[in-house]
């Protein structure tokens, strides 16, 4: 199934709309095939005093961006069936986010159900076939449980402000695992910011931390390879050092996946002991060869979305930024790459 959507929305033709589409891990259930009602769900705290704004209260736009969306493609003998989820967020013209939209939507282009929120709503999960858990944006950092089907949502709090990327559910224990910035030593002055990855409860309640400072110390001569800073944290320029963007939880096998942008490096991390098993990439304990049996140095440059396969295989979306092989190491080409 593919969807387009207009860049010159008619919504808000001055901003830039910035479209990220994941495709949910978890399928529809039998059970959650059946009509249910839509419409957009009643956001009570933290969010009242915002609503007078009147930037995504009002429903109408909500079904212009429906009304903005078409199905391009659609081979239903091919397809693999179940449902999409759209995060739309609309920018000024400073680069600031101002809200967002967030829309289900089924196999022909329907949309399910959908709301809208001040600001960049970001880190999806879903927690079963009917339930989707998100991050309330900053000031007042909350994770959100939202039934796409009854619009019941349940607000859970979190002792860290600093969750990015990512988050996962473990259904058996009814926990999160959080992916969040920390800053630990300086460079030349600067704030090193490095990755933790703590395990809470609904109650907000530790069960387990990792840092990684701890086991991927920061190494200035693969930092000047970059000099890549980001200014945003706690609004300190800060030396971003790892970077990650992706956990994936394989709570079967008590094993986390922790993904690093920066260092072009996936690391497999023991959750009994806190320990990396190993690490695959640019850093990596393997030797990489590339489709044709030669050796290079690495396979992906800066990739999002890691995902196991099974037996020993993995999906990267490669965004090959900084390919330092590369005539132009700003300029690259995206692929998914299984490794």
């Amino acid at each position: 199934m593919l969807l387009s959507i207009p860049r010159d929305n008619a919504m808000r033709t001055e901003m830039m709309t910035v479209v990220a589409v994941v495709l949910l891990a978890v399928l529809l259930s039998p059970a959650a095939t059946a009509p249910r009602p839509s419409g957009t769900p009643v956001v009570t705290a933290p969010y009242e005093a915002t609503q007078d704004t009147g930037l995504p209260w009002d429903p109408t736009q909500l079904d212009e961006v429906r009304n903005s969306m078409n199905l391009t493609v659609y081979d239903a003998g091919r397809a693999f069936n179940g449902l999409t989820l759209l995060a739309l967020t609309a920018w000024d013209q400073y680069f600031d986010p101002e809200y967002t939209y967030v829309l289900v939507v089924d196999m022909v282009g329907n949309v399910v159900n959908g709301f809208s929120e001040p600001g960049f709503v970001h880190i999806f999960e879903w927690i079963n076939a009917t339930t989707l858990a998100y991050l309330m944006p900053l000031p007042s950092q909350q994770l959100v449980l939202w039934d796409i089907y009854t619009n019941r949502t349940e607000y859970l709090p979190l002792f860290v402000d600093s969750v990015h990327h990512d988050i996962e559910y473990n259904p058996l224990t009814d926990t999160f695992l959080l992916l969040t910035w920390e800053f630990y030593g300086e460079y030349n002055g600067t704030p090193v910011l490095h990755d933790a990855i703590y395990e809470v409860d609904r109650n907000d309640i530790l069960i387990w931390e990792w840092h990684a400072y701890e086991h991927i110390p920061f190494d200035e001569a693969e930092y000047r390879l970059r000099n890549e800073t980001w200014a945003m944290f706690e609004s300190t320029l800060s030396v971003d050092w790892t970077h990650s963007n992706t956990i994936y939880w394989d709570f079967y096998n008590n094993v986390v996946y922790l993904n690093s942008r920066h260092l072009d490096t996936f690391y497999k991390i023991d959750m009994a002991t806190g320990g990396i098993e190993w690490a695959c990439g640019r850093l990596g304990d393997f030797i990489l060869y590339n489709r044709t049996g030669g050796v290079t140095d690495s396979l992906w440059y800066h990739a999002h979305a890691l995902k196991p396969l099974g037996n020993d295989r993995f999906l990267l979306y490669d965004n090959e930024l900084w390919n330092l092989t590369s005539d132009d190491p700003y300029e690259g080409r995206s692929r998914f790459v299984e490794i």
